[in-house]
């Protein structure tokens, strides 16, 4: 007789109208407590169903597990220590160094160029007295 009744639950009425049947006290004792329970467990469908959606939308990856993402971050660390070696190269020292050596060395009496630096210098810079 029980499962008479369950069939029948599940074949002619929804979950809104039993609410309504329990709630109204339509159903006899036995019967009570199957309808309870055939509302218990399409709750409890319906919460594994929701349940299962989000853990698939949890199996997408992250963007940041993408490989773009990883290329990217790879380009960047390969920035950073070309960017460091430039700077902070012991050739780039040196070779100013040289350089800033020879511009000492040439003499600055046959150079127009050094001599217009310098009169563009003296004209920007305020006048001592």
């Amino acid at each position: 007789m029980a499962h008479k009744f369950w069939n029948q639950l599940d074949t002619a009425n929804d979950e809104k109208d039993v609410r309504r049947r329990i709630a109204e006290g339509l159903y006899n004792q036995p019967h009570l407590g199957i309808a309870e329970e055939w509302l218990r467990r399409k709750d409890e469908i319906r919460a594994n169903n929701r349940q299962n959606e989000l853990l698939t939308k949890l199996k997408a990856p992250h963007w940041s597990t993408t490989p773009l993402f990883w290329v990217s971050v790879v380009a960047m660390a390969a920035a950073c220590i070309a960017a460091y070696f430039s700077v902070f190269s012991p050739q780039s020292h040196e070779s100013a160094t040289s350089s800033q050596k020879v511009q000492k060395e040439q003499p600055t009496a046959g150079n127009s160029s050094s001599n217009s630096h310098t009169q563009l210098e003296s004209a920007l810079l305020p006048q001592q007295q």
